[in-house]
This record gives C-alpha cells, structure tokens and sequence, in this order.
C-alpha cells in the first residue's frame, strides 16, 4: 500500500494541524486501518492547550484514544 493519508497532528503545545502524511507500509502480519470515525474527549481542547498536564510522545503525533474504521 502506498499513498497518502489526512490525519490530525499535534506539533507542539496548541498547535494542531489537519497534515497530509505517507501511508506507512504495515509491520509483517499487520494491517492498515481506515479511520471513520473518532473519539474527542471533553477535555481536549485542554489537552492541546497545554493546561492539562500530560506526558506527551515526540511531536509530531496524532493524538487521540478510541476509534472506528474498516
């Protein structure tokens, strides 16, 4: 699978941007997942914000818990 995908990324405190990414070729015996839909939880705009404090992976990263997709 090659190609590209849209995907919500934080870059930094308060910095979210909708990114067009690489699709990533799947581990062996793994799969790609389409997203449909997602999860925002009521505290996010918190979370981006900065005002929660969270210990966060390397930025760039998609955040996010819980998801539907095919």
């Amino acid at each position: 699978m090659t190609g590209q995908h849209r995907a919500w990324r934080l870059h930094g405190t308060g910095d979210l941007h909708l990114d067009t990414v690489a699709t990533r070729q799947p581990a062996a015996a793994g799969i790609v997942v389409r997203v449909e839909r997602a999860s925002i939880l009521s505290y996010f705009a918190k979370f981006v914000d900065g005002t929660l404090p969270y210990a966060l992976p390397a930025f760039p990263f998609v955040p996010g818990t819980n998801a539907v997709g095919m």
